[in-house]
C-alpha cells in the first residue's frame, strides 16, 4: 500500500515538474538565467514569454532550427522592448532601466547566436545570415539547396522572393509562383503572395499582369488590394479588362481547387 502511494506521489510530482517547464513561471523558477536579463513589467509580455520558452528549447535541444527560432524571437523582443524603453517613467525609473537592459541583452544574444551559427547549413540560418549580414557564402549554399529542391516550403520561397524583389524581380516572380504552387492547402500564405505579385508587376509597369493579380486578389477578398483605386494607373482598356477578368477567374478557380500549376500562368 505504501509503495502504491509512493508511486502515485512520484507520478504527480513528475507531471507537475513537466507542466512547470511548459510555463514561463516554471522555466524562470528552475532556470532563472533564462529570464533575469529581461524586463519584468507588463511591456512586451508575449514577446518576452516566447523568447524565454525558446531559450529553454535551445537549452534542451540546440539544433539549427531551434537557434533560428531563437534569433526570430530575439528580434521580435528587441523591436518591442526598444519602443517600450523610450517611454520614461518619472515615478519608477527602475522599469525604464529594466527595459533598456532587456534591449541590450537581446542585442548581445543576437550577436552571440549569430556568431555561433555562422557556417551552419540549416536552410533558415543560411537565409538569416544572407539577409541580415549579406553573407555571400550562405547565399551560395542556399541557392544550391534551392537547386536541389531542398527548399520546397512556401515560407522559404516567399523569403527568397522578398530578397530578390528589387535586384532581380523576375527571379522574385518565379519564386512567388513556386510559393503559390506550394501553398495550396495553406491559404494563410496566399493573400500575401498575391499582394506581392501585384506589387512587383506594378513596380515593373507590367500593367496587364498587375491588373490580373489585383483582380485575383479581389476575387480572393484580399484586404490589402483595392483594384478600383489602382486601376486608373494601370492603363488597361475595357477590352483588356474583360479578357483579364476571365483569366483571373480561371486562375482563382485553380487556386480554390488546389490545381494551380507551374510554370507561370499565361494570359
Amino acid at each position: 500500500m505504501y509503495f502504491r502511494q509512493f508511486l502515485v506521489i512520484a507520478c504527480v510530482m513528475l507531471l507537475s515538474s513537466c507542466e512547470d517547464l511548459g510555463s514561463v513561471r516554471g522555466i524562470c523558477k528552475k532556470f532563472p538565467e533564462l529570464c533575469d536579463d529581461l524586463n519584468k513589467d507588463g511591456w512586451c509580455r508575449y514577446e518576452r514569454a516566447d523568447l524565454i520558452k525558446q531559450r529553454y528549447q535551445v537549452q534542451v535541444s540546440p539544433s539549427g532550427d531551434n537557434k533560428y527560432q531563437l534569433l526570430m524571437h530575439l528580434e521580435d523582443y528587441r523591436d518591442c522592448i526598444e519602443r517600450a524603453s523610450q517611454i520614461q517613467h518619472s515615478n519608477n525609473k527602475e522599469q525604464t532601466t529594466q527595459r533598456v537592459n532587456g534591449y541590450l541583452a537581446a542585442l548581445a544574444q543576437i550577436e552571440k547566436v549569430s556568431a555561433e551559427t555562422e557556417g551552419d547549413t540549416t536552410s533558415d540560418l543560411l537565409y538569416y545570415h544572407w539577409s541580415r549580414h549579406g553573407d555571400k557564402k550562405a547565399h551560395q549554399l542556399l541557392l544550391e539547396q534551392d537547386a536541389k529542391g531542398l527548399l520546397e516550403r512556401t515560407d522559404m520561397q516567399m523569403r527568397l522572393a522578398s530578397a530578390y524583389s528589387k535586384s532581380e524581380p523576375q527571379v522574385a516572380v518565379n519564386k512567388l509562383y513556386k510559393a503559390l504552387y506550394l501553398s495550396q492547402g495553406e491559404s494563410k500564405y496566399q493573400a500575401s503572395i498575391i499582394t506581392m505579385l501585384a506589387t512587383i508587376f506594378t513596380q515593373q509597369r507590367k500593367n496587364e499582369l498587375a491588373y490580373l493579380w489585383m483582380k485575383i486578389g479581389e476575387l480572393a477578398e484580399v484586404e490589402s488590394i483595392d483594384i478600383e483605386a489602382n486601376s486608373r494607373y494601370l492603363r488597361v482598356n475595357t477590352e483588356q479588362r474583360r479578357a483579364l477578368d476571365q483569366r483571373a477567374e480561371e486562375i482563382y478557380d485553380t487556386l480554390k481547387e488546389g490545381k494551380f500549376s507551374l510554370p507561370e500562368p499565361k494570359i
